[in-house]
């Protein structure tokens, strides 16, 4: 029977991801909790395998110590340590929400991150087409001089031919 208490309390280590000394205080602390469960009849009380491991490892050391008189500083350990329990599952549900709010602060950065990217490629996108646009209405508008001047100069050369022709007649 002891080798199986052993098992019970190694099994019961195994299951808190902690220090070894907070590990081993979680295992008596359960250890004693499911002590002071089992006086509640089982039928109001469900209980989980790793509950009723634990159960089966107290009964294996009640029964090697003898039977157990609680006096009242037992009592009070018992209910301190009951309190231990309670700090603790307190501390782990503390740090699932810690670590729930860090995965969500990270979620909605990398959010913000991804519609910021995202905007500033519009942008790009939009400069390059305006970019495009006026580098096209530029050489439109250069053509148009170019037809002008072009244009002019046809017509002080017409205006000089005939100027010139119009003296030769006379």
């Amino acid at each position: 029977m002891a080798v199986k208490c052993a098992t019970t309390v190694s099994a019961a280590l195994r299951e808190v991801p902690t220090t070894v000394a907070v590990q081993q205080t979680a295992a008596v602390l359960k250890l004693i909790a499911d002590a002071s469960e089992s006086d509640m009849p089982r039928a109001t009380e469900p209980r989980s395998a790793a509950t009723e491991t634990s159960h089966e490892g107290t009964e294996c050391e009640e029964s090697d110590s003898g039977p157990s008189g609680a006096s009242s500083e037992d009592v009070v350990d018992e209910v301190a340590e009951g309190d231990e329990v309670q700090r603790v599952r307190a501390a782990r549900r503390q740090a699932r929400k810690r670590a729930k709010r860090e995965r969500a602060k990270v979620c909605l950065a990398r959010k913000k991150r991804r519609e910021r990217d995202e905007a500033d490629e519009h942008q790009r996108e939009s400069d390059a087409r305006l970019e495009e646009r006026q580098q096209v209405a530029v050489e439109a508008m250069e053509q148009l001089r170019e037809r002008r001047r072009l244009r002019e100069h046809e017509e002080v050369d017409v205006r000089a031919g005939r100027g010139e022709v119009a003296t030769r007649h006379e």
